[in-house]
């Protein structure tokens, strides 16, 4: 038993170094066992005093998408027997299923399941010591109180065997209450070192590279002879090339605002390979560009970190296909800037829409 333990809370402890999105936290808890669990009568028949406990317990777990995490439990209580203290100790690995935003902006409603075990250590022969299997399913709702930190409420049956005379299993009722706390650090800064003012496009330095430190060369005192009249040169006609029109302008922004892409990815969806060269068309028409600017902005729906994330990873794809497109790629600069932008309330359907969104600015 003690071995199965110390297995379960390596795994926990190691669960936030696998992932961007890691969550600890922590809960406190009653279980009611059910009336036909083994644990009331494994040997003599009669039935335990308490049949509630009292528990604390720890949950790790892996944000996976803002829709779906992987998480694990472990658990400990006690409660009064006959002859001392009964010990209980429980485990949960499983995923939690998650309608975010649900109840309102940050208030989600959840379905946790998963499979783990549940074992009672009794001090006497009423109880003795039992191990058992144990799934894990119930709703659950949680709400954000801050960037990191979430309150959350969990109801969870735990369906476990016994040996009583009927064949269906037993079970038990856990009901938690805790907080959670989301440890992703912000995306790192996409300006590349040694390149000011310059973003990092599939790796490389785009925009305005510093001016190297220059000596002025020496100046050699000559004599001179003779005057020699000046020869006036005419520096050469450079044409400006027009700039472009406002009509072209609402056209792209019209054209980025067709840029979709799967659900909770950076993967563009196949229709929108379309609206990007014609993009690229109609930026290769304009020789004179100085800068192509591709800014992804999401909603507040998820962690801060994730949008920053999803953002950035979405435009640099963008950028990537626009210069596949032929589009110069010293010209195009990708940012994202996650939730920090939005341009409608973010409480609405509507607004959390438009403020999903692709832009792209020429100049």
């Amino acid at each position: 038993m003690s071995r199965t333990l110390l297995t379960a809370a390596m795994a926990l402890l190691a669960m936030p170094a696998m992932a961007a999105e890691p969550n600890v936290g922590g809960y406190v808890g009653t279980l009611i066992l059910g009336k036909d669990h083994e644990l009331y009568a494994p040997t003599s028949g009669k039935h335990l005093d308490q049949p509630l406990t009292v528990s604390i317990g720890g949950r790790a777990g892996l944000s996976l998408t803002k829709w779906f995490d992987m998480e694990g439990e472990l658990e400990i209580g006690a409660w009064p027997v006959e002859g001392g203290t009964a010990t209980i100790a429980g485990m949960r690995v499983g995923p939690r299923f998650i309608a975010a935003d649900l109840l309102g902006q940050g208030r989600d409603i959840h379905l946790t399941a998963g499979v783990g075990n549940l074992t009672v250590m009794a001090p006497n022969s009423l109880t003795g010591t039992d191990v058992d299997f144990a799934a894990h399913i119930g709703p659950g709702v949680s709400v954000d109180v801050g960037k990191r930190i979430s309150l959350r409420g969990d109801y969870r049956a735990l369906i476990t065997s016994h040996k009583g005379s009927s064949p269906l299993p037993s079970v038990q009722s856990l009901i938690t209450l805790g907080a959670s706390l989301r440890l992703g650090s912000v995306a790192e800064s996409n300006v590349v070192e040694g390149c000011p003012g310059g973003f990092s496009v599939q790796g490389h330095c785009v925009g305005l590279d510093p001016l190297p430190d220059l000596e002025p060369a020496p100046v050699e005192v000559a004599e001179v002879v003779e005057v020699v009249e000046p020869v006036v040169i005419e520096p050469p006609v450079v044409e400006t090339p027009p700039p472009i029109e406002a009509e072209v302008h609402e056209e792209i922004a019209a054209i980025a605002d067709k840029i979709l892409f799967a659900s909770g990815s950076w993967e563009i969806q196949p229709e929108s390979l379309t609206h990007i060269e014609e993009l690229a068309s109609i930026l290769n028409d304009y020789p004179g560009l100085s800068q192509v600017r591709v800014e992804g902005h999401t909603d507040s729906a998820g962690a801060a970190s994730t949008n920053q994330r999803i953002s950035q990873s979405r435009v640099d794809e963008v950028a990537r296909v626009l210069i596949s497109f032929g589009v110069d790629e010293a010209l195009v600069i990708s940012e994202g800037f996650g939730e920090t932008r939005p341009v409608a309330d973010n409480a609405t359907l509507e607004g959390r829409a438009q403020n999903r969104r692709v832009e792209i600015h020429a100049e």
